[in-house]
């Protein structure tokens, strides 16, 4: 991975620096805080779009209700005469049915048909899907490249994946609704002052000088004396728009950035991640639009549809910073918890028909881990005394026969250290290497870790195996790594000679 090779070259330039210890680790992440954002219209709203025309089918045939004119209606006329001119009265008129009698009005129809529309909803096509939780997956690794005391520093990075953040939007941003009338216009004559003939009457122009004469010919008024208008239907229905809209986003990680790593006690450990990431995102969407009409008596039809899909894979950085603890149970391997917040610097965003599709993949991830530690990795197969304890009383009177007795030999060419060498802390050329309590602690971890290195053939430092055994405290540490050291140095002018 990308960390290999940094640490790699980090190593070939730290001064003083300890072995480093690589591990990989991987697993589960769920993902919470994701956003996805779709805007716009709609194609009937941004096309003007309409189910029908509205419409006003009036009647002409009452003429001019404030003039004298030729009145045609559906049951009857009324027009003028030689005389209308003089007195506005006329005997040229007639009617069919003794329905249109009312008291001393008579009534004359026509019929008219309207549609009117009105718009009941004109919206924006949006929705802000703001918290999103989904799943994903991740596998990280990391080298670290210095210690002091119970910190260690060093460098991590990781590809993390998260899978199926999804948004979906039904609305009907726009409808409208149809009232369809048929009307009827009646122009009303009083009639009560005249000797009314019967129904089917039929005037003329010349009325009684007629050939034949029209007998009776009354007169009436050629202006209707009120004008009236009655609906006799009215159906209304309606049409809607609506608008479905799908998107779906799988988000990559890759990150890298540096590993602060504090061990608390024992294999337990607490670290800490600042990084900086290039994010990719699949973002998909489909669409569908539907504009349909809901009529009066259930019935619907459908009046045009669309359907539309559209995909882009876009790029944007961002950073994050992850906490966790881990705890190291055997020969390397560990498991752990993580928190992260992952942050990104925009949305990658596309457009689909008259919508605008955004994601944001910036949320709070919580991740469980199973890694591997190599490199410093435990040494458990080494043939070593569990029963050990760094803390074993040893006087130091002691030291020197033990140390006499118990060495180990190089195959009968002499012995593999001296019979004793006190252990004086350097403390004043190295402050930072701490005092071990006596001699004999840093004496017999040296005998031990001889015998690790014969057992196991394993030429890694006593950081490694000290780190190995968990046996020792870390304010010990860094003075036992000092004198076994030195005594290793000693071993080796010994054996030369």
């Amino acid at each position: 991975m990308v960390v290999l090779a940094i640490s790699c070259l980090l190593t070939s330039f730290r001064a003083g620096a300890l072995e480093p210890d690589y591990w990989i680790s991987a697993g589960p992440v769920r993902r919470s805080g994701g956003r996805i954002q779709i805007n716009g219209s709609s194609h009937v709203q941004t096309e003007g779009l309409r189910a029908a025309k509205s419409y006003d089918y009036r009647p002409d045939g009452g003429g001019n209700t404030k003039e004298y004119d030729e009145r045609t209606y559906e049951d009857g006329y009324v027009r003028t005469d030689p005389g209308t001119d003089n007195d506005g009265m006329t005997w040229y008129w007639g009617y069919r049915s003794s329905s249109q009698r009312h008291g001393d009005e008579l009534h004359f129809h026509n019929t008219g048909y309207k549609q009117s529309v009105e718009t009941i909803r004109n919206d924006p096509v949006y929705s802000d899907a703001r918290g999103l939780s989904t799943h994903g997956a991740f596998i990280s690794g990391g080298c670290g490249l210095w210690q002091a005391g119970r910190i260690n520093i060093g460098v991590a990075s990781g590809i993390q994946a998260i899978w199926g953040l999804e948004s979906s939007l039904r609305c009907q941003p726009y409808e409208e609704r149809y009232t369809k009338e048929r009307y009827e216009v009646v122009h009303v004559y009083d009639v009560g002052d005249i000797d009314m003939p019967g129904a089917g009457h039929e005037g003329t122009e010349d009325g009684p000088f007629d050939t034949p004469p029209v007998i009776p010919s009354p007169l009436i008024d050629n202006r209707p004396d009120d004008v009236r208008r009655q609906v006799r239907s009215r159906e209304v229905w309606s049409a809607v728009n609506e608008v479905s809209l799908d998107a779906q986003a799988d988000s990559y990680e890759l990150w890298l950035g540096p590993r602060i790593q504090c061990q608390i006690w024992r294999g337990l450990q607490v670290h800490a991640t600042p990084n900086i990431s290039l994010n990719a995102a699949d973002l998909r969407a489909t669409r569908t639009e539907q504009f349909r009409a809901e009529y009066a008596n259930g019935t619907r039809a459908v009046l045009q549809s669309w359907d539309e899909s559209a995909n882009m894979l876009g790029w944007v950085w961002g950073a994050g910073l992850a906490v966790g603890a881990g705890w190291e149970c055997y020969n390397g391997i560990f498991g752990g918890i993580e928190g992260r917040y992952a942050w990104v610097s925009g949305d990658i965003a596309m457009e689909i028909g008259p919508n605008h599709v955004s994601v944001n993949p910036t949320g709070f991830d919580v991740m469980a881990a199973v890694g591997f530690r190599f490199g410093a990795r435990r040494l458990a197969s080494a043939n070593v005394n569990s029963d050990f304890r760094i803390s074993d009383p040893i006087s130091t009177e002691g030291s020197a026969a033990s140390a006499g007795s118990q060495a180990p030999t190089s195959g009968g060419r002499g012995p593999d250290m001296p019979t004793q060498t006190p252990f004086v802390p350097q403390t004043a050329a190295n402050p930072r290497v701490p005092p071990v309590s006596d001699t004999a602690k840093g004496e017999q971890a040296y005998r031990l870790l001889i015998e690790v290195a014969r057992a196991t053939k394993n030429k890694e430092t006593v950081r490694h195996v000290a780190l190995t055994m968990k046996k020792y405290e870390p304010e010990e540490f860094a003075a036992l790594v000092e004198y076994c050291r030195r005594r290793n140095s000693e071993r080796t002018s010994v054996a030369g000679r």
